[in-house]
């Protein structure tokens, strides 16, 4: 298969799954379609997620300008959504794209992916397409955070392979603008622990490279997280948020909630299964278990109802998965594509 031909499925995959998601089905939450604008996402939590929030409302500027004008299709499109809804669907849709093309990237990286074929890279896109996807929940904010993981696992690799100041700069830039977008930005650390305790694990007196690769991202992650809440409580005037409510006797009960983390938990079996070998299994939870203060917070205070927050642990075990562990083996590859 040419590599044209792969990129029209890495692009179409995405664009489409998203057109049926939001053009073909409806959230059972509210009838977001019909909103000129979410007055919440600038209120508590919401309010500190702001990478996202602004392009969104420069599109949605944007559209308005453009929709003053008699376009093709313009009676058409309005009615399927206003121009709010419409500026949501573009953003979410070429996020997805970018996250596809980022995986994409990723997977064709032979220094790291030695056994991940044509195929096999195709049918991991389509798989994260789809989940992707039929995830959303009509937030600006989720596919965004998908792509910056992606970006920053890209670099935790290269860190992991070979640790320079580059990769660690861009890590630590990556975390700062991933914070920005959304707390999730945290799971980065825990893939970047993972993987060092990985390939250092043989010997605990090699431990001392794990901490010192994470430091600097925690405190990245640490200082934005704390200032953007100082800054926003001293412009706005209003009290620091860190969750909205506690909701874990809710998760736990309710029959929607219990479906959720049911799917999460299928999902990631599903990832198990398809693991390359019994270490990469162990990295699978190596990950897992440095991501414990993030699943415990989705079931603090998420509502688990709404798949999307798995998303980032299901990007992760599936790039763990597959993640070729022959350590002599990459570095033979690495020096036969030195300078690349």
């Amino acid at each position: 298969m040419e590599k044209k031909n792969t990129l029209l499925y890495v692009i179409c995959f995405p664009v489409f799954f998203h057109i049926i998601t939001y053009y073909g089905f409806h959230s059972s939450y509210n009838p977001y379609n019909t909103w000129e604008k979410q007055a919440d996402w600038y209120k508590g939590v919401y309010g500190y997620r702001i990478l996202s929030r602004e392009i969104v409302d420069w599109i949605v500027v944007f559209y308005n300008k453009i929709f003053t004008h008699d376009i093709p299709f313009k009676v058409y499109i309005m009615k399927k959504g206003t121009i709010f809804y419409h500026a949501l669907f573009s953003f979410n849709m070429l996020t997805a794209v970018a996250v596809s093309l980022m995986t994409d990237k990723i997977f064709r990286n032979k220094i790291f992916f030695t056994n991940v074929n044509e195929k096999m890279r195709i049918g991991i896109i389509f798989f994260l397409a789809a989940i992707l996807a039929f995830s959303q929940y009509v937030v600006y904010y989720d596919n965004f955070a998908n792509f910056l993981f992606l970006i920053t696992a890209y670099f935790s690799f290269k860190y992991n392979f070979s640790p320079s100041i580059k990769n660690m700069a861009w890590i630590c830039i990556l975390m700062i603008v991933s914070t920005l977008n959304k707390e999730t930005a945290c799971l980065n650390i825990s893939l970047l622990a993972a993987l060092r305790l990985s390939r250092f694990s043989k010997n605990w007196k090699d431990y001392k490279p794990v901490f010192s690769a994470v430091i600097f991202p925690v405190v990245c992650f640490v200082l934005t997280y704390l200032v953007l809440r100082i800054v926003k409580q001293h412009i706005d005037h209003q009290k620091i948020d860190f969750y909205e409510s506690i909701t874990l006797w809710y998760n736990l009960t309710g029959i929607n909630q219990i479906i959720g983390w049911t799917f999460g938990i299928l999902i990631l079996s599903f990832i198990y299964y398809y693991a390359l070998s019994a270490e990469n299994k162990k990295l699978i939870n190596r990950f897992l278990i440095f991501s414990s203060p993030y699943i415990l917070m989705i079931f603090l205070v998420g509502v688990l109802w709404e798949i999307r927050l798995f998303i980032p642990l299901i990007f992760g075990a599936t790039i763990l998965a597959f993640l070729d562990l022959d350590l002599e083996k990459r570095t033979l590859s690495h020096k036969g594509k030195k300078g690349e």
